[in-house]
């Protein structure tokens, strides 16, 4: 069998367990023999038996198995006809084996358009991407057809291939006999969803009040340095609202710090017009609003960034058509940007049923956003989350849906603000083990205060104590 293409990953190795691959339906793959790890070879395709991220194992240089992962399904397909080939083993086995880097298309199989980037590509024999400079030359080597075997690409792939020099009709004659069409690069049972998000490396500020508080104790208090780690080392999102003087300048001074890291940032806007339902916070008005959403939006540049779109905007008790109206302009704005993916909040799993958020969602132009984002500074376990949001996500199309999860470990005890008895809950990941969830994220920094309640300081401001109590 020919062996995958693999690209070294560029990531720290503490990161590699953040890389996950193609989703897949696990009714699709239900019928997988589940394998020892003594019948695993060179050459197997396989996944877990709790989660459905495809892999391909190979040898390393010392002669043991690694794994590699796809990063979407049509990726799949350029190797695979079918997913017969798939088996499954236990988690702890899957676990065993060290994720390598990724496999990018099988060479000469399709043409390729990163998602960032007007040109199309051949992914010739050597794995280097060839730009095709003209349409005169893709007519001439791949017939009037040709476009037909372009597939996009994320722009987080783009750097893992090798650039080779540009394509004409003169220098190149491509095998046309493994050619392979979009639509001969799906699923034939229709069951495989793509994740947004897949192998996704999210942003870890190196500057956040969890990790400064460990710099500053320098050594002299092991124990909660020890135990503020499991926030400092996990990514967060940054909040922007009307408290950032410059909004373009700030987004482009994180945005740029996470693009330099080789990750995607995670940014919440919080500045609707009468936000949190009092009329002197947030913009002054629409106008004002969409100013600030257009310039944020600039500040982006282009590059790849996920945004929570205004945090309870969606459920509070002062939702008007007017609001709606003004996030579906909100979405438009800031999908400008053509490799944002945005997420509009719809609140938690106690708050608004099902069918009216999917109305509300519905009138705010959900079907322009990438999909809804919950839990957003709550404390709903995961399970709450998921069946509330698969209730509504069966009303608006099957869009999907991101949880937070930075601090729903412990559930909720009815309380919002700074309730006492919580804990962390699932680290930020795109590897979710249900198809509609492209990922658990912490949206709302652990360890910073819902307000002045329980005790706690300024809402938004780094409380230790509270911090400290979420580790326990």
């Amino acid at each position: 069998m020919t062996r995958p293409p693999l690209k070294r990953l560029r990531v720290s190795t503490k990161n590699l367990s953040l890389l996950f691959a193609l989703f897949i339906s696990s009714q699709l793959l239900q019928f997988s023999p589940t394998l020892a790890a003594s019948t695993l070879e060179s050459g197997s395709y396989l996944k877990g038996s709790s989660f459905s991220d495809v892999y391909y194992v190979d040898l390393d240089q010392n002669g043991h198995l690694q794994r590699h992962a796809f990063i979407n399904e049509q990726i799949f397909f350029t190797w695979q006809n079918n997913f017969d080939r798939v088996i499954t083993v236990s988690d702890s086995i899957l676990a065993s084996l060290p994720l390598s880097s990724l496999v990018l298309p099988k060479p000469e199989v399709v043409l390729v358009k990163i998602q960032s980037d007007a040109r199309t590509y051949a992914v010739d024999n050597a794995q280097q991407l060839r730009w095709l400079t003209t349409e005169e030359s893709a007519i001439n080597l791949y017939g009037t057809n040709w476009a037909n075997y372009i597939i996009d690409l994320p722009p987080t792939i783009f750097p893992h291939f090798t650039r080779g020099l540009d394509l004409t009709s003169l220098d190149y004659s491509p095998n046309l006999s493994v050619l392979k069409t979009r639509s001969q690069l799906v699923s034939t049972t229709n069951e495989v969803i793509n994740n947004p998000l897949s192998n996704t490396i999210f942003y870890t500020d190196p500057n956040s009040d969890a990790r400064q508080q460990i710099t500053a104790w320098a050594g002299s208090n092991p124990a909660d340095a020890t135990a503020l780690e499991l926030i400092a080392s996990q990514p967060t999102a940054k909040w922007f609202g009307d408290w950032n003087s410059n909004i373009e300048n700030s987004v482009n001074d994180y945005v740029t710090t996470a693009a330099a890291a080789g990750t995607l940032p995670v940014l919440a806007t919080y500045n609707i017009p009468n936000l949190g339902c009092y009329s002197s916070s947030g913009a002054g008005y629409d106008a004002d609003y969409l100013t600030w959403l257009t310039n944020f939006t600039a500040g982006l540049h282009n590059r790849p960034a996920v945004i929570i779109l205004e945090p309870d905007a969606t459920s509070a008790s002062c939702v008007t058509t007017n609001r709606l109206a003004l996030l579906a302009s909100a979405i438009t704005i800031l999908k400008s940007s053509p490799n944002t993916l945005v997420y509009l909040d719809a609140g938690h799993a106690d708050w608004i049923d099902p069918s009216t958020m999917a109305s509300r969602l519905t009138t705010a132009n959900i079907a322009a956003a990438d999909g809804f984002a919950l839990n957003i500074s709550n404390f709903y376990t995961n399970e709450e989350n998921i069946t509330y949001g698969t209730a509504i996500s069966n009303l608006i199309n099957n869009k999907h849906f991101i949880i937070d999860t930075g601090r729903n470990g412990n559930g909720s005890n009815g309380e919002w603000c700074n309730p006492t008895g919580r804990r962390l809950g699932t680290n930020p990941t795109t590897n979710t083990g249900n198809a509609l969830v492209d990922a658990f994220l912490w949206v709302k920094p652990p360890g910073e205060s819902d307000g002045t309640c329980n005790g706690g300081p300024a809402a938004g401001d780094w409380w230790l104590a509270y911090a400290l109590s979420l580790t326990k």
